[in-house]
C-alpha cells in the first residue's frame, strides 16, 4: 500500500483504520477511516507507472463530465494510489436498475468529440493507445 504518510498528506488527514475490500487483479483495494471521520476508498500498487492512478483520475472525470451514471468523487492521487470518496453498497432492486440504466444511457448519450482518451491508458498493467482517433476502427 501506499505509504500513510503519503495519503494522510494528500488527504489532509491521518488514516486511522484501513480494511481490505473484494475487486481488482493487479491494484489493491481498502476502505480507509480517516481521523477527520471520513470514510474512502483507496486502490493501491506498489511500483505503478507515475501516469496510472492519474489517467484513471482523469477517465473518472470525463466521464463524471457526462451528467449521466454517478462517478465517485476522486478526492486525492498519488503515484501510488487513487483515493475515491466511499460508495456504500446498496441492494439491488429492479428500480435500481432501471435508474442506473436510464443513468447509463445518458451517459453514451453525452458522446465525446472523438473516440480514445486524451492519451495513452492502461489495460491492467499493460499500457494502451488511447490517443484520438475520427472513427472506432481508427482507434481500435
Amino acid at each position: 500500500m501506499s505509504s500513510a504518510a503519503n495519503l494522510a498528506d494528500a488527504l489532509g488527514s491521518a488514516v486511522v483504520d484501513s480494511a481490505g475490500v473484494g475487486g481488482g487483479d493487479i491494484c489493491e483495494a481498502s476502505r480507509l477511516t480517516l481521523a477527520d471521520g471520513r470514510v474512502v476508498f483507496a486502490k493501491t500498487r506498489p511500483g505503478a507507472p507515475a501516469d496510472f492512478f492519474r489517467t484513471e483520475a482523469e477517465g473518472l472525470a470525463r466521464l463524471g463530465a457526462a451528467g449521466g451514471a454517478p462517478v465517485p468523487e476522486v478526492l486525492a492521487v498519488t503515484d501510488g494510489a487513487l483515493v475515491l470518496e466511499w460508495v456504500e453498497p446498496g441492494r439491488p432492486t429492479p428500480a435500481a436498475a432501471d435508474e442506473f440504466g436510464r443513468a447509463l444511457a445518458a451517459t453514451h448519450a453525452h458522446g465525446a468529440e472523438h473516440f480514445g482518451g486524451t492519451g495513452d491508458g492502461y489495460l491492467g498493467s499493460l499500457r494502451l493507445p488511447n490517443r484520438p482517433a475520427a472513427t472506432w476502427p481508427e482507434l481500435y
